[in-house]
């Protein structure tokens, strides 16, 4: 055989092999694609499932909230003293119990999970909900007993007894079973999760396997060509260098031959030895084979994320607020430590959904949650624990000052306005404070407290029954002093603040404040002409006036010509100034009273 043919061959021969690993190496990676396509499609399946179960957990938790409250409606209107309040309890009884109804039939139906079939609830689910049948039918029918006696009373309060017994124990059986169907639903979505890591596992492995596969058919054999292919380089290096040495000899006879030329010799005619030998050795590039790994190890981790957060704000959910808590008690039982829990609910959140639409609530939702982060410590843990509601976990604690000082930071920062298309949207929080061990010993009690704690503090916010006075303004150009005064009475009154005398009088107008206390050095109109203002348009206002100014028998003139209720040096007892307060509360009241 001639070493053209023997070379032909060759070539022939790495041809074939060539495309042989060609093919091996195109089906590897279809079916690596494969793979990461199926794992594509089933996880994004499942992430559309446990949004579903997030939503359905959320909406059984407001079933369940719903329930208590027609129940607590039921009971007020046993109690209720007036035809007004009666209209009013009726009107709030029927908005409830039809949301209640609502829910429950969208729960039932399984219209969160799959609103196009007929049920998309499980087996056991449905089972569940034929069992609280009796319970749901038993409040309802009850609910619209008191509901139909309470737009016809016979008499004020009216006769309701027994459908409120009736309503009260239609009410536990419910929550009863509903909190067996919140638990099958968490219990299913787990399994969804568990289900979706077992998958996922397994492809990885089949992943590997194919990889494994590659290495041994593909890119061993590669390899090994390639070392061929490095020894044929080394062998052409040498006899590159070998000829360029020739060639510079070469050019060193020729150039002497042509000085010789130049010179005008005649020299021999030059015969050059040697050969030049072209180098033909390609050595195919791989390129391209890691970039679908990466994608498989964020899968578990959005889908744990799902589980465990809220999708609306990213906090934390029911389900691992319960785990948080439980561990933050034991840490506080080990270290012999306190720590609270305050339970936030938004006031005029609602409002806010029925003004501007759900895309503003949810706005409004996730400007809290944001604002709740910046306002606490990364260590404190945040939880949506659902609707509007929202749960703080404050660990390492001195005393039970630190957390009201949190709750006060916390109603401040929620109270500031956020813009939305034209217009701003405003909301308050009502905030309850509960502290281990000094308001419960368990953790779940604990939460009940601070519950609690949150609804007193929501009345005391709103004007309650019988005309309390709970409102109040504070006037200063010193936002330091507006700081003292807030967490001096802002646990007892719903308090706004204005930084001059100006903006206080269009406030006081506005908003019709029951107290004033008020500095007397300010920008534009100044402390005393301020309260004058405010005597003669609402001598009914309690004004006090605080003051640093050395001219004393001057301020007091002053101040008997305005009439204030009140008056105070700095520096200033904030306590001393809050009994004043307190006390020139009660002489309104009892002047009021006389007048009537």
């Amino acid at each position: 055989m001639t070493p053209q043919e023997q070379s032909m061959r060759q070539s022939d021969n790495g041809t074939r092999v060539s495309d042989r690993l060609t093919l091996a190496y195109l089906l590897s990676l279809s079916a690596l694609a494969v793979l990461v396509i199926a794992g594509q499609v089933f996880v994004q399946k499942l992430l559309v499932e446990q949004q579903a179960d997030s939503s359905t957990i959320n909406l059984a938790g407001r079933q369940r909230m719903l329930s208590q409250k027609i129940a607590m409606q039921v009971m007020a209107a046993e109690h209720a003293t007036s035809l007004e309040e009666l209209r009013i309890a009726s009107g709030g009884l029927e908005k409830d119990l039809k949301a209640w109804q609502t829910a429950h039939a969208q729960l039932s139906h399984g219209a969160v999970q799959d609103p196009g079939s007929e049920s998309g609830n499980t087996p056991p689910v449905r089972q569940l909900f034929d069992d609280i049948r009796d319970s749901y039918l038993r409040l309802s029918h009850a609910g619209y007993q008191v509901l139909e006696r309470m737009r016809h009373p016979s008499s004020v309060p009216p006769n309701i007894a027994e459908w409120v017994v009736e309503a009260e124990a239609g009410a536990a059986e419910f929550l009863v079973w509903m909190d067996a169907i919140v638990l099958q639903y968490e219990s299913e979505a787990r399994g969804r999760v568990d289900l979706a890591s077992r998958v996922e596992l397994g492809l990885m492995s089949l992943a590997l396997v194919v990889l494994l596969l590659e290495a041994v058919l593909v890119f061993r054999p590669v390899v090994r060509r390639v070392r061929m292919g490095v020894i044929d380089l080394a062998n052409a290096r040498r006899v590159a260098e070998s000829r360029a040495h020739e060639l510079t000899e070469q050019f060193s006879r020729l150039r002497k031959h042509l000085d010789e030329i130049a010179r005008g010799r005649s020299p021999q005619p030059l015969t050059l030895t040697g050969n030049v030998a072209g180098l033909d050795s390609i050595v195919g590039g791989i390129n391209d084979l890691v970039s679908e790994l990466t994608k498989a190890s964020h899968l578990e981790t959005r889908l744990r994320q799902l589980a465990h957060q809220d999708p609306l704000t990213g906090l934390p959910n029911r389900k691992l607020f319960d785990d948080r808590l439980l561990m933050a008690h034991n840490r506080a039982v080990r270290n012999r430590s306190p720590y609270a829990l305050l339970f936030i609910d938004l006031d005029g959140f609602k409002s806010v959904n029925d003004t501007y639409g759900h895309e503003a609530g949810d706005r409004m939702l996730v400007h809290v949650a944001n604002t709740l982060r910046k306002t606490v410590r990364t260590s404190d843990t945040i939880c949506r624990f659902g609707g509007d509601e929202f749960v703080i976990i404050l660990e390492q604690i001195i005393s039970a000052e630190d957390a009201n000082r949190v709750a006060y930071q916390v109603g401040a920062q929620v109270a500031e306005p956020i813009a939305w298309e034209k217009t701003e949207l405003r909301t308050g929080a009502s905030v309850g404070v509960a502290v281990y061990p000094e308001d419960a010993t368990d953790p779940q009690a604990l939460l009940q407290r601070a519950d609690e704690c949150m609804y007193e503090d929501k009345r005391r916010r709103q004007q309650g029954e019988g005309g309390i006075p709970n409102r109040m303004l504070l006037v200063d150009d010193e936002p330091e002093n507006l700081d003292i005064l807030e967490r001096t009475f802002g646990r007892s009154f719903n308090v706004r603040r204005a930084d001059d005398g100006v903006k206080g009088l269009r406030i006081a107008r506005e908003w019709k404040p029951h107290v004033v206390v008020s500095d007397q050095r300010m920008p534009g109109l100044q402390g005393v002409h301020f309260l004058a203002k405010l005597n003669r348009e609402s001598p009914d206002i309690v004004r006090v006036l605080v003051t640093g100014y050395s001219d004393h028998e001057a301020t007091l003139r002053a101040v008997n010509d305005a009439h204030v209720d009140g008056f105070f040096e700095k520096p200033i007892e904030p306590e001393n100034l809050r009994r004043a307060v307190e006390a020139a509360l009660r002489n309104t009241s009892r002047s009021a009273s006389a007048r009537r």
